[in-house]
């Protein structure tokens, strides 16, 4: 075979330089991609390829780069001057493109990373310039008579463009039956102009009206599918056009606000305001951001409300007028809906009128439509104050207006409510009407509490019941939609009054018993589906697979996380906030994770009933504290059965508190060996009352209730006892205590595992607690996030150990010690005092749990600890509640100057 001169000098070659130099050159390698998104063309065809206007616009870029690298952008070669910025955790460019087009390059110096974008001279007809000037003038009877026919396809789909674009402003303009066919006859426009997008590869025009139908099916037609329809077709544009990625989840959180999806609002509006940041989307970012505060109204967030709501007050001014209508408006619903559910609130009423002033005829946006969505917003809000007069003139404009759809039904439901203030009766058909299956959950609920008010009034208690029952019933439903992290605790604690209305009905019918368990199945509600350790046996293959798959997707996730935390203090500047948002993500993730495992739980529990609620044990009273519709319900129940009064004055703070409280249920109280309480809506301290001069941890142990059905008896516990102390290193008495219960716990039979500072790793904790049968942690304690679901034990290595990772354990010890700071700390406002680590505990299957309601003393928090463990008798069954009665008592004898000793509880399923 010939052999090719040049390669045989090379085989021969003399030296290894030589030899080297014969090598043939390395292929080229592929410059490395850079993920580019950019807006600002007039139009994006497929390619993409974007389109620059006559008069160029700029356009902003988003790099998804880490800082400190910087590009240089050109066109044909030639350099562009440009504006760099971190925002969200890449780099933002701005950069103005010349009229005639080019070819876009960016390129990092040194490096081989490139992007390129076609540019192309504006493709609009100059035919329909006229057309397009008058409809940026709104006057759409001249940009109608402008419009002239096309012979090539990109002429044609602009113009049906623009006959959309008119359709669309008409049908938000239109009022009554005109309204309904205004929106069919745009809606089908929409049809044939995404045809002839398609057909003219216009990527961006597809996309925009694909959301801009969506818009309308919801808020025109209240068509969920037919919107989501249009969401999917808006998809074709993604690949093409940036924008269509960046705004489509605020679209879709729209859809799934609107079917009540809670959970899938809350993440879309999220991911839309921050995708709209990464473009400089000033006016799609804030009205993503206004809607996310909606939904956190909703769920009683009430603090993230009104910060979010503040913030977007003050960008409001820059915006457009109908973003700014829309912004007001949303700001205002949200304040609305935090008022309605009992929470402070700033006034929504001057953020109302704001938006009516540019919505009504004359004004900078008019709508009719919103206009009377306005009024109807404007209207709650008197009603909310108890002024009907000033409801009753915006309601009477609104129904001179003949208004349809869901505008009818709150209007029906307003007016309902303006005569209940009045104190007029509804008519016998109205009685018996069945609430509207077209209203959204929210409203068919408070309809349906009105109507059961408006029923018990009329001598009608038994259709008061049934209704109350079915919109106790309805809160079910709608709780499913809300993730177990988002505030599910804050959104119920706002919709307590149709059980305490069922409540009171119950108790005036001189049936407590009865009314004893519509209270705890009603405070139930919310922990029911968490409550694994009833229900994790018993799924059945498929479920169980559910489970595993999402605990072990949970567990990596926060593997990721932690590592991420871990990592956090290397990281400052544009690199911290790049940072910070991946460790947010996988925490997010890991929450999805948790809800999906226990959704696979939930989906197996059938509502419980009164029979399936937990009696008082053996010379037990057990204590429910509800707030009615006047005043306070005491209910004290013991195996004589149930007793109820009822307190208008009572103040669980007021020095009389115990005395007004428990002196009604004197017998029952002699005849008591324990008291088991169930707080509700307030954080009532009941082992610090007084009652006789005395307080009743001096007479009965103290147990605070979750509430949790029976549960089957546990198997024989092991002796195995994890002690972890003082995991961050700075808790000098914590490594004290742990060091004095270790050696109590040796004594009374155990065999104790004890890890302290550097040893308290995840890992050894979490392998520790799937053996032991007590847990004693001394050590930093944490009370964070939304009704306390971000609660967490601080370990080693700047871990912690939080809510999430206790409901993810497939084993917890029977009895828990949590010795550090707000370990069982509630929140006055969500529904019998939200989430906290005890609770978890409780939840997966401890049998007690003792913890601290408050930031605790370290010193005190150590002599309490050395002292629960003092005697201990092997053979006998630790009993939490009279344990730390005694202790407590003690520690107030020790230390009387002080009130530390009040925030130690014990608390049980």
């Amino acid at each position: 075979m010939p052999t090719d001169p040049l390669r045989r000098a090379c085989l021969f070659a003399p030296t290894l330089a030589a030899a080297l130099a014969c090598e043939p050159p390395a292929p080229p390698q592929p410059a490395a991609p850079l993920d580019v998104e950019f807006v600002g063309c007039e139009a994006v065809l497929r390619g993409p390829i974007c389109t620059v206007a006559a008069e160029p616009a700029p356009l902003v870029l988003w790099i998804d780069a880490a800082p400190g690298r910087s590009f240089a952008a050109s066109i044909d070669g030639a350099d562009l001057p440009t504006t760099a910025r971190t925002v969200a955790g890449g780099l933002q460019l701005r950069l103005t493109p010349p009229a005639r087009g080019g070819t876009l390059e960016l390129r990092e110096p040194g490096h081989d990373a490139r992007w390129s974008l076609p540019l192309r001279p504006s493709l609009r007809a100059p035919a329909l310039a006229p057309a397009w000037a008058s409809l940026r003038a709104g006057d759409l009877d001249a940009a109608e008579a402008a419009l002239v026919p096309g012979d090539d396809p990109r002429t044609r789909a602009e113009a049906l463009t623009l006959r959309r674009k008119l359709a669309f402003r008409r049908a938000q303009a239109a009022r009554g039956e005109a309204r309904e066919a205004a929106i069919a006859g745009a809606l089908q426009l929409a049809e044939a102009a995404v045809r002839a997008a398609d057909a003219a590869d216009l990527a961006s025009e597809i996309g925009e009206t694909a959301l801009a139908a969506a818009w309308l099916a919801i808020h025109g037609q209240r068509d969920i599918l037919s919107a989501k329809t249009w969401l999917r077709r808006q998809q074709a544009a993604h690949a093409h056009d940036p924008r269509a990625r960046a705004t489509a989840p605020y679209y879709a959180g729209l859809a799934a606000y609107a079917a009540g999806d809670l959970r899938g609002a809350l993440r879309s509006f999220a991911a839309g305001a921050a995708r709209s940041r990464r473009l400089d989307l000033v006016a799609d970012e804030q009205a993503a951001a206004a809607m996310h505060a909606v939904v956190l109204a909703e769920l009683g967030r009430g603090d993230e409300v009104l910060a979010q709501a503040r913030r977007a007050g003050l960008t409001a001014a820059a915006l457009q007028p109908c973003d700014r209508a829309a912004l007001l408006t949303n700001i205002g619903w949200s304040l609305l809906l935090l008022a309605e559910a009992g929470q402070p609130a700033d006034d929504p009423t001057a953020a109302l009128e704001q938006a009516l002033a540019l919505s009504e005829p004359g004004g900078a946006c008019p709508d009719p439509a919103k206009a009377d969505n306005l009024r109807i917003n404007l209207a709650l809000a008197a009603l909310g104050r108890g002024e009907p007069d000033e409801a009753r003139p915006l309601l009477g404009l609104v129904r001179e207006h003949a208004p349809t759809g869901r505008a009818a039904l709150w209007l029906r439901e307003l007016e309902g409510r303006a005569d209940q203030l009045e104190g007029r009766p509804l008519a016998d058909a109205e009685l018996l009407a069945r609430d509207p299956t077209e209203l959204e959950p929210g409203l068919r609920w408070s309809a349906a509490v009105r109507r059961g008010q408006a029923l018990a009034r009329a001598g009608l208690p038994t259709a008061a019941l049934a209704v109350y029952a079915g919109a106790e019933a309805l809160l079910d439903d709608m709780l499913r939609a809300i993730d177990l992290d988002e505030g599910r605790e804050l959104f119920l604690a706002g919709k307590l009054r149709s059980s305490r209305l069922l409540v009171d009905l119950l108790v005036d019918l001189g049936r407590p018993d009865e009314a004893l368990c519509a209270a705890r199945l009603a405070r139930l509600r919310s922990l029911r589906a968490l409550d694994r350790a009833a229900r994790l046996e018993s799924l059945g293959l498929a479920a169980r697979e559910r489970w595993d798959a999402a605990i072990a997707e949970h567990q990596r996730r926060r593997e990721r996380h932690g590592q991420l935390e871990r990592d956090a203090w290397r990281f400052v500047g544009p690199a911290g906030e790049r940072h910070d948002q991946r460790r947010e993500l996988e925490r997010d993730a890991a929450a999805r994770a948790l809800d999906a495992a226990y959704a696979a739980l939930g989906d197996t529990a059938p509502p419980p009933r009164c029979a399936d609620l937990r009696p008082p044990g053996p010379d037990e009273l057990l204590l429910l504290v509800v707030p009615g519709d006047d005043g306070w319900l005491a209910f004290a129940s013991d195996r004589d059965g149930v007793a109820v009064v009822r307190l208008p004055e009572f103040d669980p703070r007021h020095p009389a508190a115990g005395d007004l409280l428990l002196r009604p249920f004197a017998d029952r109280l002699a005849r008591a060996a324990r008291l088991r309480v169930i707080p509700v809506s307030s954080d009532i301290q009941l082992h610090a009352l007084t009652v006789a001069g005395e307080v009743v941890a001096a007479r009965w142990p103290v147990a605070y209730s979750l509430d949790l059905p029976p549960r089957p008896p546990p198997a024989a516990g092991s002796r195995e006892a994890l002690v972890v102390a003082d995991a961050t290193g700075n808790l000098a008495h914590a490594r004290d205590e742990a060091r004095a219960v270790a050696a109590a716990l040796a004594r009374g039979g155990f065999h104790v595992t004890h890890l302290e500072h550097g040893q308290a790793t995840t890992a050894a904790v979490t392998r520790g607690l799937g053996t032991a049968a007590l847990l004693h942690y001394a050590g930093h304690g944490k009370r964070e996030g939304v009704s306390g679901w971000d609660s967490a034990l601080a370990l080693a290595e700047d871990a912690s150990f939080g809510v999430g990772d206790v409901l993810a354990l497939p084993r917890v010890p029977a009895t828990v010690v949590l010795s550090g700071c707000e370990t069982g700390a509630s929140d006055p406002f969500a529904l019998a005092g939200g989430m906290n680590l005890a609770r978890a505990f409780l939840l997966v299957g401890a049998d007690a749990v003792i913890a601290a309601s408050d930031v605790i003393d370290d010193a005190l928090a150590a002599e309490v600890s050395a002292d629960l463990y003092r005697s201990l008798d092997p053979d006998a069954p630790f009993d939490a509640p009279a344990r730390l009665r005694e202790v407590l008592l003690e520690l107030r004898r020790a230390h009387p100057a002080t009130d530390e000793w009040k925030k130690f509880r014990a608390f049980v399923p």
